[in-house]
C-alpha cells in the first residue's frame, strides 16, 4: 500500500511539474533554432556583400585597365572598398581570412594586373569567387 501512495503522490506532482518542464524544454529549441536560422541570415548577407563588393571592384578593376585610364588613385580606392569590407566581416571572417586568406590572394592578383597580365588577374579573382561560393554553400549547409 505504501508504494502505491508514492506512485500516487508522484504522479500528482508530475501533473503540476510536467507542463512546465515540456514549456522550458520547448522554449529551449526555440531559442536554438531562431539562433542557428539568425546567424545563417547573418552569414548569408555577409557572403552576398562580400561577393559584390568583390565582383564590383573586379569589373571596376577590368573595365579601367581596358581603356587605359587605370590609375594608381582609382587601383588604391578600390582597394580600400575590399579591404574595409573584409576587415568589417564579423560571421564570416574565419572564412575571409582563415580558409581561404582572401586578403593575401586578393592582392596576389592585384599584383597581375598591376604587371599587365589582365588574362591571370581575371583568372585569379575567378577562382577567389568560386572558392567563396564553395565554402559559403558549406558554411550555410551545417
Amino acid at each position: 500500500m505504501g508504494q502505491h501512495v508514492h506512485w500516487t503522490i508522484l504522479a500528482a506532482l508530475w501533473a503540476g511539474v510536467g507542463p512546465l518542464v515540456g514549456v522550458l524544454i520547448g522554449a529551449y529549441l526555440t531559442n536554438h533554432i531562431q539562433r542557428r536560422l539568425w546567424l545563417a541570415d547573418h552569414k548569408r548577407q555577409e557572403y552576398q556583400e562580400l561577393f559584390a563588393v568583390m565582383t564590383n571592384a573586379f569589373t571596376k578593376l577590368l573595365e579601367l585597365n581596358n581603356t587605359g585610364s587605370l590609375t594608381v588613385t582609382e587601383l588604391n580606392t578600390i582597394q580600400v572598398q575590399v579591404v574595409n569590407m573584409l576587415h568589417s566581416r564579423l560571421f564570416t571572417s574565419d572564412v575571409v581570412f582563415v580558409d581561404i586568406d582572401l586578403f593575401q590572394e586578393w592582392n596576389k592578383a592585384i599584383e597581375k594586373l598591376k604587371a599587365g597580365e589582365a588574362k591571370e588577374f581575371s583568372g585569379m579573382i575567378g577562382g577567389l569567387l568560386e572558392d567563396i561560393r564553395q565554402v559559403a554553400l558549406k558554411d550555410l549547409a551545417r
